[in-house]
């Protein structure tokens, strides 16, 4: 994988090694932005770059009635496959390949991935890539984890070796946006979702487990005392656990 993949393939087979059977769909974090903007379209076609367990091509299936693609490089793509079999059988294909180096014979009305281009150096690269394989009129979509400001020092704090995975600067909705602008893009929709969330692995040593499970049982209650107040949509940089960018692909000019 390329180029600087700060996480790489055996981590990914790791992190997808528990997984047996299929998953059930699920949407993304930020899915009330998408379906305020998507259209529902059983023509059109939806690629998901780091598509493994499938969850959300499943969803993106049941929800807008897409035929559904994944790129994945993960020996664990068969978990995607048991999951889209199960959801949408006939209507998706997988593709187990290295996405910087994967050619499709097409473009598609959708191009999306969450939690994808943040764990590259040259995520500027990625960004451009989703822009390429847009057909013109179909839309991109990019979810990523917040990872600045405040999110940044929790994690450096209670969980520094999440961050060797990932490029904070790319977990910036504005950058990204900057990035498909330049590669033909018109952006709809580039900020942050929710007010705050945090949600350690605990992955490490012993004490790392016991400090992830506090932190998380503290921040859920938190989440419910937003919810409570009517507080818990409330984006903000500093403290909001994600980042979303829409845009739509501007068909080029036609020549009299």
């Amino acid at each position: 994988m390329q180029p600087g993949d700060l996480a790489g393939k055996q981590f990914w087979d790791k992190v997808w090694a528990p997984r047996r059977g299929p998953s059930p769909a699920e949407p993304p974090p930020g899915h009330p932005i998408i379906e305020q903007i998507l259209p529902a379209r059983s023509d059109w076609t939806c690629l998901e770059i780091g598509c493994v367990p499938g969850k959300i091509l499943a969803w993106m299936n049941r929800r807008f009635g897409y035929r559904v693609e994944g790129v994945d490089y993960s020996d664990r793509i068969d978990a995607a496959q048991a999951t889209l079999q199960v959801a949408c059988p006939g209507q998706y294909r997988l593709h187990h390949a290295d996405f910087f180096q994967f050619s499709p014979a097409r473009r598609y009305e959708v191009v999306c991935s969450f939690g994808f281009v943040e764990h590259f150096t040259q995520w500027q690269t990625a960004v451009r890539r989703h822009a390429e394989l847009t057909e013109p009129g179909g839309y991109v979509v990019i979810e990523v984890p917040n990872f600045t400001h405040l999110q940044y020092f929790l994690r450096l704090l209670f969980e520094p070796q999440a961050l060797r995975h990932h490029q904070p600067s790319a977990t910036n909705p504005h950058a990204i946006a900057s990035c498909l602008k330049r590669s033909g893009m018109d952006i709809i929709h580039a900020g942050h979702w929710r007010t705050f969330d945090l949600h350690l692995s605990g992955t490490g040593r012993l004490w790392r487990y016991y400090t992830a499970r506090a932190v998380n049982i503290a921040v859920d209650r938190l989440r419910h005392l937003m919810v409570a107040a009517g507080l818990d949509n409330c984006p903000t940089r500093l403290l909001s656990p994600t980042a979303m960018v829409v845009a739509r692909k501007r068909a080029p000019r036609s020549r009299h």
